[in-house]
């Protein structure tokens, strides 16, 4: 294994694996719940994160739902720099939006919303 896919590997991972060597990533970071960093989201309420487990049919509802969590988690002129998903979930969005206007007409109805 490269060290590119072990880091690629371990920046979406938890941090666990290894005997808890591995990069603490973004399986670990984004969660509702969990204390990171001394970090507590009943303390610090902007740490919660933002996870839409289940947005439906995508055709139907998908991009309602991005624009949705895109406004729930901005403030102001602070916006979101970085959307995440599955490899999955980013096929499907792929596919339906599959030439370079089709991304950049997201990028305008998040900025727009």
């Amino acid at each position: 294994m490269s060290l590119k896919d072990r880091l690629s590997g371990d920046a979406f991972g938890d941090g666990t694996g290894n005997g808890s060597k591995n990069l603490t990533g973004l399986a670990a970071l984004v969660s509702s719940t969990a204390t990171v960093g001394g970090l507590s989201p009943t303390t610090y309420t902007w740490w919660v994160s933002n996870v839409t487990g289940s947005a439906g049919s995508f055709a139907a509802t998908g991009i309602d739902k991005m624009r949705t969590s895109f406004n729930n988690v901005s403030f102001g002129n602070d916006k979101p720099d970085g959307i995440f998903t599955t490899q999955p979930l980013w096929s499907i969005t792929k596919s339906r939006f599959s030439r370079k206007k089709d991304f950049r007409q997201i990028r305008l109805l998040m900025q727009d919303s």
